[in-house]
């Protein structure tokens, strides 16, 4: 079972106090003895010094001022195994006897050859003797020093991966349910909140995909129920009767045009490229669909009376913008009274206007097509979608057989 965030830097936190404590413990004995092997070689040093001015006084070798101090006559007086670790290393001032005897040595010059000052410091050593308690004492500290560490690494891991629970919390209780927008704010402004957000989008984001799923699954069920119908009872008819009549072959052109209508723009609304938007001119973009679209061209007793200002930009996805300008004129063409559409500007917003004996609101209040309408051209609800998809509000207004539907681009 792998360690959790939390444990590791508990575990982190004991293993450097632990490397800490004993590399200080060794550095504060190696220190003493060091500094106890030097007192002692400048005291042999000293000793050597006097012995050295005295015979170049009075021309006579005097006996040393200590009694732990002996004078040899040469390395070769020395005890065997002292001479014969001098002959090995010749630099080696510090010699171990077999008695747990310890002798610090210093050649001198007398009297015309090198006599040997050995000074014995073993009743003079501290660190041997007080090692046990230095180590109890160092260990009782490493533990103190421990035991604080632990409660340092318990605090501080706590509150390192505390924000990091709460984020894990959130995500699975997000499963099976819509995460609430603007999540991550609650975290610091770190590493943790950075990671916060990008979850954040990505989970907005695939619930963003599978609503669209959803969406066109029912958007197709529903709206191509209708021209399907038409087409079966329509296909029955021409086993029956060869020969169509010509409402027959409108219906049949109709129904052939809501489904390709239909599925053009389902599957735009569904496609991930619909939320990238460019900036785009109103009146370009409508005078393109009105010379391309399908039923304006053999309608030459339509009137479309247009007002819109040459520099009206918005914010939009081109398809989905032409999408819905085909819906609204393919409506006008199918319920307007008069032959005619009114399109005009009133600030940010534009107008679609004309006289319809039919109520064709219905839809922007429930969410689904009139039950009078014959296809996706007449589906406002579809108009709303893509309204809702740019950040545009869009309302409305039937008096008196006038029927205005109002999109406002500022939101």
């Amino acid at each position: 079972m792998s360690l959790s965030i939390q444990q590791r830097i508990i575990r982190l936190f004991v293993g450097f106090t632990l490397f800490i404590c004993f590399a200080y413990s060794l550095l504060l004995m190696g220190y003493s003895w060091m500094v106890e092997d030097n007192v002692f070689n400048r005291l042999v040093a000293e000793e050597a010094e006097f012995l050295e001015r005295g015979y170049r006084q009075e021309e006579e070798i005097k006996s040393p001022r200590s009694p732990f101090f002996k004078l040899y006559s040469g390395w070769s007086d020395l005890p065997v195994s002292v001479y014969q670790q001098h002959l090995k290393d010749p630099e080696q001032v510090e010699f171990e006897l077999g008695n747990k005897q310890t002798i610090h040595v210093k050649p001198i010059h007398l009297d015309g050859k090198t006599w040997v000052l050995v000074a014995d410091v073993s009743k003079f050593e501290v660190g041997k003797v007080y090692l046990p308690f230095v180590s109890v004492s160092l260990i009782v500290i490493m533990l103190v020093i421990l035991l604080a560490a632990l409660a340092l690494a318990f605090i501080v891991g706590r509150k390192a991966v505390s924000p990091l629970k709460i984020l894990t919390y959130k995500v699975e209780k997000s499963k099976g349910a819509v995460l609430e927008k603007g999540f991550y704010k609650q975290f610091p402004s770190n590493e943790v909140g950075f990671l916060a957000k990008k979850i954040e989008e990505s989970i907005l984001h695939n619930q963003e995909l599978l609503q669209r799923e959803a969406n066109f699954t029912r958007d197709v069920s529903h709206e191509l129920r209708t021209p399907i119908t038409i087409l079966k009872n329509l296909l029955s008819e021409i086993k029956r009767h060869p020969n169509l009549s010509e409402k027959q072959r409108e219906q049949y052109s109709l129904s052939i045009s809501n489904i390709e209508q239909t599925v053009q723009t389902l599957l735009a609304l569904a496609r991930e490229e619909s939320a990238q938007v460019e900036v785009l001119n109103i009146l370009h973009v409508l005078e393109n669909c009105i010379v391309d679209h399908y039923g304006l061209i053999n309608r030459d007793d339509f009137l479309l009376d247009i007002h819109l200002p040459d520099d009206f930009m918005v914010k939009a996805n081109l398809n989905l913008l032409k999408i819905l300008f085909n819906n609204l004129l393919s409506n006008a063409l199918e319920y307007s009274s008069s032959g005619s559409l009114s399109i005009s500007s009133n600030g940010l917003a534009i107008i679609f206007s004309n006289e319809s004996d039919i109520n064709v609101s219905e839809p922007l209040a429930c969410n689904s097509k009139a039950e009078s309408s014959k296809g996706i051209g007449q589906g406002l609800f579809l108009v709303k979608r893509i309204c809702e998809l740019f950040g545009w509000q869009v309302s409305t207004q039937s008096e008196q057989n006038n029927f205005c539907l109002i999109i406002d681009t500022a939101g």
